[in-house]
């Protein structure tokens, strides 16, 4: 239905933001629906008119908004599908007003940009400046960081990124937009604007694997037996400095070591990593507990078992009972020699263990 956002008697309220393209107000297919909406780099209008009646008419044949829309036929775009035109066939006029003089703080005649190489993880981003009115003596910068759709009030302010020369984009800017926000003053006031978003930044970013939630079943572990749960599958290649248990200590000392084994046709094949020995005192509380890697591990896109290397069977480690998520194998325990490189022949069981690995992505 062409007509099927033409509705004269409502207000004109933030155009609405589709996936794809940052700031992208147009949808790409009839079936895209809205992710957000989105005033733009001036923010919402700070003046709003009714328009003559004859500009809100229901009947599009009379409609004399949208008999003039309609004579520039090269700015319809698809006015047989989308009807992206009618929607500017709304109830009020709004407009983006500053005012000029000598009483007058700064007015802005565009928005600022941003140029660079790539949006990637360690690449260099630069923000430009814009033609002001009213003499501004001065400009104040800020990155900001904003969902993936660029919204401005999903924005928040990079701490310490508040020059007006290059940024470079970290590892927390992974998965989000950028814009950067200029304030510019003079003796009557400020003025911010900001500029249109960046693309979606690549790389970067963190998040976990294996199982977060505390089981409400504990086991003791044995002496000399590697011990996984799995497999845990990741999308991309990530950098994984450390596992984290859910771990309580029983009637005497216990010690164990975490590794990471890679899955092979369903059960644990080779070794990834062994972590540092973890000392868990006698009747310790249970509570979280991290078992760091000698140095970072890099695991490519795949899926992964994750568990112990038990010293002895004092501890009390938590899992949920879930068919075939335990593999189990003798292998004699060594504080400070690597975990066995490939698993070997294992046992199945059902103890899912909380614990998970922690990673970045470079």
């Amino acid at each position: 239905d062409p007509a099927a956002r033409s509705t004269p008697s409502l207000p004109f309220t933030a155009p609405p933001l589709f996936s794809g393209a940052p700031s992208s107000h147009c949808p790409a297919s009839t079936s895209d629906t809205p992710v957000g909406s989105d005033w733009g780099p001036f923010g919402a209008p700070n003046e709003i008119l009714p328009v003559p009646a004859d500009m809100a008419l229901a009947d599009l044949t009379q409609n004399q908004k949208w008999q003039v829309i309609s004579r520039y036929v090269t700015q319809l775009g698809c006015p047989s599908s989308c009807g992206y035109m009618h929607a500017f066939v709304k109830s009020d006029e709004f407009f983006w007003t500053y005012s000029f003089g000598a009483a007058a703080k700064p007015a802005p005649m565009s928005w600022p940009t941003i140029s660079g190489t790539g949006h990637a993880v360690g690449n260099t981003l630069t923000p430009h400046n814009v033609t002001w009115g009213n003499t501004p003596t001065s400009f104040a910068y800020q990155w900001v960081r904003c969902n993936p759709v660029g919204e401005l009030p999903s924005c928040s302010d990079i701490a310490g990124a508040t020059g007006s020369g290059a940024y470079t984009l970290q590892s927390a800017d992974g998965g989000s937009t950028l814009r950067i926000k200029v304030t510019a003053t003079n003796g009557n006031g400020s003025t911010t604007i900001w500029s249109e978003p960046t693309e979606v930044i690549t790389g970067g970013g963190s998040g976990t694997f294996g199982v977060t939630s505390i089981g409400s079943l504990t086991d003791g572990g044995g002496a000399g037996y590697l011990d996984l749960s799995g497999p845990f599958a990741i999308g991309q290649t990530v950098s994984v400095g450390k596992l984290t248990a859910y771990l309580a200590g029983s009637s005497g000392a216990s010690k164990l070591r975490g590794v990471i084994y890679a899955d092979n046709g369903g059960a644990p094949g080779a070794l990834i990593g062994t972590s540092n020995e973890l000392s868990i005192a006698a009747n310790a509380a249970a509570g979280w507990t991290d078992l760091s890697f000698p140095s970072p591990l890099s695991l490519p896109a795949g899926s992964y078992w994750l568990g112990f290397w038990y010293a002895d069977g004092n501890g009390r480690h938590y899992y949920v009972d879930a068919a075939g998520a335990e593999r189990f194998a003798r292998a004699a325990y060594s504080a400070t020699n690597p975990a066995p490189a490939t698993f070997g022949t294992a046992s199945t069981s059902t103890s899912n263990y909380s614990i998970y690995a922690s990673y970045t992505i470079p």
